[in-house]
């Protein structure tokens, strides 16, 4: 078998029917997506990845439907280098610089199977964009040297002895040694057609990889990939390939080993069947493996799941040869300080290489952890290692250096159930004062007492829980403890006529009592301007503050001015989409006989002043979104200033037990602010601060005064009014 690179949403299903014996005519049906898999591409950098794909599916069967599919995508991204040359840019994350090489590697293989000069030229081409690239020493950034950042040092991070290079950092690998594959692979495809020349390329006459020289020359560059002195890649390139789902490919080493894949920490010998018989199995949906001691049986790890199987056959479906572990039958004996030890540990470790500045701000963060360290000997609990590792983290002065247990503090089979409204004590049981309404295009905004077939009523008595009756000092909720989720019966008093019903009460109100705040602030904004200007609150920067901003962006924008509260924002990522809203005006009108009213063009902008609402819970991308409004000149910020936190995150890592940890990765600067808004926030064009009587009173003083702001504004620059009809063209 040839190389397979993996892709999971065309080479793995290829991969499964493969793997049963499938003809071509069992695939016909992936037919379709293979031809138009060039053309649906999300990205230029996807685009590669889906060529490299079927570079692997076309090697490995012939199939003239993957030869057909390549041609065209080939064609376009030759096509494309060659026509914008050194404007071609992927990115340098590390999933764009993979990128690169599956560039190169589709490029060079259409080149070495079709034999055109033009996929060679752009072969080269790209190349020489790489180079151009490189760092400040001349290496490559595609091929990664011992002992760079990242690599094993004296840290003490486990390493393998036959490749020193290759370490497990919490599941987690460089891109880059898939990279060299990629250039490995190109190499090899080019080696096979000789009368192919590449053009000399600008660049370094040496270039270092692993500590070795590399020459450059028109002749023998791709030999060169493939002959540095001890390289990886030059020793794993004769050797058949195993394929695993998620990690491209892994090579093998040596004839009997192969080096470790990018989900796996150790040296894994290679079932001897596949040495032995020269068969090539394929585990497109394997993990993990390990051969047994007598070579047999093999060991095979599937997500959750742990099966034993012979390793020289695939085993028949009723024929018991493939057996699945009880793994519900472990028993595993921690030592927590011991793991409390390597935790905290960890993520000093994983903090220090990913902390947005080498030099840690100044921090000396050595000196912090050590300093720290001798506290784990006396932890008790994991409550208190979770409180320690805040602590280190907090010495950084950084936002988003959280710390997140894996599981929620107590015990989820006694969680309340929660009635979605307010009740009081009343003679006979408990009154309900108020039931909180729903919020249809929201199913988390449900409520309990709403459902159908309830019809409870605000001044209905609850008498009782499952029968028994409620607590006359607490309430419902003594007999409502584990209730959350589950059917629940409600004894209900009104008139003095008592009926049961079944309720499902709900784990959280967070929701439905956000929803019911929302609606209680558009109505006070509706109220105190007369209906002259819209309202509309954005919890986050995620999906959820992105489906709330438009449950009331078109409403919003019908008014003449728009209030944008972004109060208690918990940021996220999509501050520029919201702020790309906001930016809009309205510059046409459409109107039609049988419209009630014109219509704005563009629909849901402003038609007139746009000012913004927050506190100091709007944070991260929260604060981001007040930077810029005030930046683009949208309008002013009314309230206090942010919670200031704009150092990113991604949520990369766990310790080993699954607690959650963080690093400040990515650090924002905004015009007219610098790098201050982190630990200061964004201050308000207009300060209006709510005393704690504020918080719990009818009047709203920062919707007040953002009111009486878009009322001024209005009185200065009117609103956006459509135009009234033109006189007939014939009269």
């Amino acid at each position: 078998m040839d190389v397979l690179l993996v892709r999971n949403d065309v080479a793995e299903p290829i991969m499964h029917l493969l793997k049963r014996g499938a003809s071509e005519s069992a695939v016909e049906v992936l037919s379709a997506k293979l031809h138009i898999l060039v053309a649906r591409s999300t990205s230029f950098m996807y685009h590669c990845f889906d060529l490299s794909s079927l570079c692997g599916i076309l090697s490995l069967t012939g199939w003239e439907v993957a030869e057909e599919a390549l041609r065209r995508g080939v064609d376009f991204i030759s096509d494309f280098v060659l026509r914008n040359g050194d404007a071609i840019y992927i990115g340098r994350g590390q999933q764009q610089l993979l990128a690169y090489g599956a560039l190169i590697y589709s490029l060079s293989y259409a080149a070495a199977r079709w034999g055109e000069e033009r996929y060679l030229a752009a072969t080269e081409r790209a190349f020489r964009h790489v180079i151009s690239h490189r760092r400040a020493d001349g290496t490559l950034p595609l091929i990664v040297r011992h002992g760079e950042q990242g690599w094993p040092d004296e840290s003490g991070r486990a390493a393998s002895p036959e490749h020193p290079g290759w370490y497990r950092y919490n599941n987690f690998y460089d891109y880059e040694p898939a990279i060299g594959l990629f250039l490995a692979r190109a190499a090899e495809a080019l080696r096979e057609r000789p009368q192919l020349s590449a053009a000399a390329l600008e660049g370094p006459e040496g270039l270092t990889v692993y500590g070795h020289e590399m020459a450059i020359w028109r002749d023998d560059l791709w030999e060169a990939v493939l002959s540095v002195p001890g390289g990886y890649w030059a020793n794993a390139l004769p050797m058949p390939y195993i394929c695993v789902q998620g990690t491209s490919v892994t090579p093998c080493y040596g004839g009997d080993r192969i080096p470790p894949s990018l989900y796996s920490a150790e040296m894994i010998p290679l079932p001897q069947a596949i040495t032995r018989s020269g068969r090539r199995i394929c585990l497109a949906d394997e993990l993990h493996y390990r051969l047994h001691g007598d070579g047999e049986r093999v060991v095979l790890r599937s997500k959750d799941e742990v099966r034993v199987q012979p390793a020289d056959r695939k085993p028949e479906g009723d024929s018991g040869e493939s057996v699945t572990v009880d793994l519900s039958r472990l028993r595993l004996e921690i030592d927590p300080l011991r793991e409390w030890h390597q935790m905290y540990d960890e993520n000093a470790r994983i903090m220090r290489d990913h902390y947005w500045r080498e030099d840690m701000d100044g921090v000396d963060w050595a000196g912090v952890v050590t300093r720290y360290r001798p506290l784990v000997a006396g932890l008790r609990t994991h409550d208190d290692l979770v409180d320690l590792l805040w602590e280190v983290g907090a010495e950084l002065n950084t936002s988003h250096a959280y710390v997140m247990p894996p599981e929620p503090l107590g015990d989820a089979s006694r969680r309340l159930g929660l009635l979605g409204a307010d009740l009081a004590p009343a003679d006979g049981g408990w009154r309900i004062e108020r039931i909180l309404p729903g919020e249809t295009t929201e199913p988390e905004a449900r409520s309990p007492l709403r459902a159908a077939g309830v019809d409870a009523r605000e001044g209905d008595l609850v008498v009782a829980v499952d029968g028994q009756p409620v607590d006359p000092a607490f309430g419902p909720a003594t007999r409502l403890v584990g209730a959350a989720g589950k059917p629940v019966g409600l004894t209900l008093r009104r008139d003095g006529t008592d009926r049961r019903v079944v309720v499902v009460p709900l784990e959280d109100e967070e929701v439905l009592r956000y929803q019911d705040w929302v609606r209680s602030r558009r109505d006070y904004v509706r109220e105190h301007s007369g209906g002259r200007v819209g309202y509309l609150h954005v919890p986050d920067m995620t999906s959820t503050g992105w489906a709330q901003l438009h449950r009331d962006l078109s409403r919003a924008t019908r008014a003449e001015g728009l209030i944008a509260d972004v109060r208690y924002n918990r940021g996220g990522h999509t501050s520029q989409m919201v702020l790309s809203r906001l930016l809009g005006r309205v510059v046409g009108w459409g109107l039609g006989r049988h419209y009630g009213s014109a219509y704005p063009y563009p629909d849901q902008a402003p038609r007139g002043p746009v000012v913004l609402v927050a506190n100091e819970n709007s944070g991260s991308d929260g604060d981001i979104v007040n930077a810029g409004a005030q930046a683009f000149g949208i309008g002013p910020v009314i309230g206090v200033r942010t919670w200031g936190g704009v150092v990113g995150i991604d949520g990369r890592f766990d310790l080993v037990d699954g607690t959650g940890i963080t690093q400040p990765r990515y650090a924002f600067w905004l015009e007219g602010k610098g790098f201050g808004v982190e630990n200061h926030g964004v201050d308000p064009d207009i300060e209006v601060v709510h005393s704690p009587g504020d918080f719990f009173g009818a009047a709203d003083p920062q919707l007040d005064r953002a009111i009486a702001e878009v009322l001024a504004r209005l009185e200065q620059t009117p609103s956006a009014q459509p135009p009234d009809w033109p006189e007939p063209r014939v009269r």
